[in-house]
């Protein structure tokens, strides 16, 4: 019977954020270094609690809730073994979702039972602007939109040198999108157009930069450095020009998920979902029309850490 592996001890104090999302749930402890909270530990499951999930009939999958309950019991032990000062987790678009069904509020005790800590639900516009401030904590002259394209949602937000103007949520998601088309790529770009109608400030920012944020768009980013024969580098940070960002997404989201299933993990992982996450960002790329795409790793937990050290006074 294999052992479990031992999970390295993180001996300063720090912060833990929970993160309960739609395709994964993820663990990230924060230590104070200097002036700012930098990730030392970063833990995730692919649970896809929103597998198979409808916008107008929304239901957590069975046994993504199986897999999230698991997944959080082994937190738990990890934030137990681990000098945690403070335990910050929240749930996103899945539990959103079902928040007020009985199904949903049950769910809800029980993932806060596994885990030993109160979970917060945070509405999309909430969701919005966390993921701005996060992603402001590390680029602060950052202008433009940034977007995070989750499995249940999409969150954007209008951003200029540390100020968000706009914020916005779509009932588009990766994993609820291929559910709602079956991976149809005209039917997906239908629902895709006709729900990014009521986002009525996006042409504002346009010439501006477009910040893609996401496990899926950054292998959407991964796939573009791969045919521009920069896949060594990291994705993070990695920025392209809108007109050949725009011709790539689009050639990826007329693919074939299967192509996918021989590629790296980071990649592999996420075949079903990719001509969804393309098609979505070719489509903000052609209603924004920004200068630049520029993927990000930084989003909703960092400015979830961000929130915390301002309300507690622990300036950054």
């Amino acid at each position: 019977m294999p052992t479990a592996k031992k999970t390295k001890t993180v001996k300063a104090q720090c912060v833990a954020v929970v993160d309960i999302g739609s395709n994964s749930v993820r663990l990230v402890l924060y230590k104070r270094v200097g002036k700012r909270y930098e990730c030392v530990k970063d833990k995730k499951s692919t649970c896809r609690l929103a597998l198979g999930m409808n916008h107008l009939r929304p239901a957590l999958n069975p046994q993504g809730m199986k897999r999230t309950l698991q997944t959080l019991q082994a937190f738990k032990g990890i934030i137990q073994k681990n000098r945690v000062s403070k335990v910050l987790a929240i749930a996103t678009a899945a539990m959103r979702a079902v928040a007020p069904t009985s199904a949903g509020k049950a769910f809800h005790r029980k993932a806060e039972k596994a885990l030993g800590h109160k979970i917060e639900i945070v509405s999309g516009r909430q969701e919005a602007r966390l993921t701005a401030y996060g992603l402001i904590s590390f680029m602060p002259k950052a202008v433009g939109i940034c977007g995070d394209l989750g499995g249940g949602s999409l969150e954007l937000a209008a951003i200029d040198h540390g100020r968000v103007l706009h914020t916005s949520t779509v009932a588009i998601g990766t994993l609820t999108l291929l559910s709602e088309t079956r991976g149809d790529p005209l039917v997906t770009e239908h629902l895709i157009n006709r729900r990014m109608r009521d986002v009525d400030w996006l042409q504002q920012a346009q010439g501006r930069n477009f910040y893609a944020i996401g496990g899926s768009w950054r292998a959407v980013g991964r796939l573009m450095m791969k045919k521009l024969g920069v896949s060594s580098k990291p994705v993070h940070g990695f920025a392209i020009q809108s007109r050949l960002a725009s011709s790539y997404a689009l050639a990826i989201a007329r693919q074939n998920s299967d192509d996918f299933q021989h590629m790296p993990a980071k990649i592999s992982h996420r075949a079903d979902i990719i001509p969804g996450a393309a098609a979505t960002l070719a489509k903000l790329i052609a209603l924004i029309k920004p200068r630049r795409i520029i993927f990000s790793g930084h989003g909703v937990r960092d400015g979830l850490v961000l929130r915390h050290t301002r309300k507690t006074g622990d300036n950054l």
